[in-house]
């Protein structure tokens, strides 16, 4: 399926992607600390909100979290 000539194009892609990435980041981390001061906040927010409603859809349904944990984990 993959073939030697994609894969070296894959790897060849994602180091250039991901330096390019890395390279942006540094010559803006000057205006991003000036420009997107709070953002950690805004970021530890939605990860709450999120997680309180993986929580509720379980506190909502029959069957618990625990109990959904331990079949996940193979106990019964």
């Amino acid at each position: 399926m993959f073939t030697p000539g994609r894969i070296a194009f894959i790897i060849f892609f994602v180091v250039t992607f991901v330096s390019i990435l890395i390279y942006s980041y540094i010559k803006d981390k000057g205006l991003h600390s000036r420009y997107y001061k709070g953002t950690l906040f805004v970021l530890l927010g939605f990860f709450i909100f999120i997680i309180s409603l993986i929580f509720l859809r379980f506190f909502w349904r029959d069957e618990s979290l625990l109990n959904l944990i331990r079949n996940m984990m193979g106990n019964s």
